[in-house]
């Protein structure tokens, strides 16, 4: 990625940014393929950030 963002902080901005680089790469190549890989992330970006939170209040 050029410019990243970070995806505890944009999560949906990461996520489509991982999307663009996967089309850029070569490996989504049909658009069907696309709400299978960005909902994903973006829910796995909310559970890290969850997480985080977590150990956060923990220390």
């Amino acid at each position: 990625m050029s410019d990243t963002t970070n995806p505890l902080i944009h999560p949906e901005k990461a996520a489509h940014e991982s999307v663009l680089e996967l089309i850029r790469a070569g490996k989504i190549t049909n658009l069907s393929e696309i709400p299978k890989i960005f909902t994903p992330l973006i829910d796995y970006y909310g559970a890290e950030l969850e997480r985080i939170q977590q150990e956060n209040k923990t220390q």
